[in-house]
């Protein structure tokens, strides 16, 4: 048992965390070494999740103190971004150049979004497809290619037209909607 102790005191004297650097190189050469060493590894695993443990619950306490802090707060954020945003909308409507306003506590934007192509009818726009052979608008098994069928030039109604003006059948477009945000400068 002497020996066994003399180890063990040995082994701590020789690797504490406060020295980790001067350390002198330990071998793992028998059970009772390997043993230790897995008991240490244990005690720190559990140190390092107990560590974790507190800084999940401190910021679960702050998260909760932001939230208490802050909620009141968004409602004055809803209302006063949903008047700017109102502002610009009837500029952009008198003046459709107008994209932005930018104040000296703010900047206003919008920005024009998307449209959407959609096939309405599959059949028609395959068998149109087949007839003309577009294969830069659709993949091998007519399946439309989105992005391509967006490139092509949309009409005030919805429809789709090649370079040729013909229009293609069985795609609908939807126009994007315009997005606004408001930028607060700090």
């Amino acid at each position: 048992m002497t020996a066994a102790l003399s180890l063990v005191d040995h082994l701590e004297q020789h690797t504490t965390p406060d020295d980790a650097d001067d350390r002198e190189r330990f071998t793992v050469d028998n059970d009772r070494k390997a043993e230790w060493a897995a008991a240490k590894l244990r005690r720190a695993q559990q140190q390092a999740d107990e560590v974790k443990a507190q800084a999940d619950e401190q910021r679960r306490l702050i998260d909760t103190w932001v939230d208490e802090q802050t909620g009141p707060l968004q409602s004055d954020v809803d209302y006063f971004t949903g008047l700017l945003v109102d502002y610009l909308r009837r500029r952009h409507d008198d003046d459709p150049d107008v994209k932005s306003i930018k104040l000296p506590s703010a900047t206003v934007q919008s920005r024009a979004g998307r449209d959407k192509v959609d096939v309405t009818d599959s059949d028609t726009f395959g068998k149109w497809h087949a007839d003309h052979r577009t294969y830069a608008l659709a993949q091998e098994r007519v399946v439309p290619d989105k992005r391509a069928l967006a490139a092509l030039t949309s009409t005030s109604d919805g429809h789709l037209v090649t370079e040729d003006g013909e229009v293609v059948p069985g795609v609908g477009v939807t126009p994007g909607s315009r997005s606004y945000s408001v930028k607060v400068n700090r």
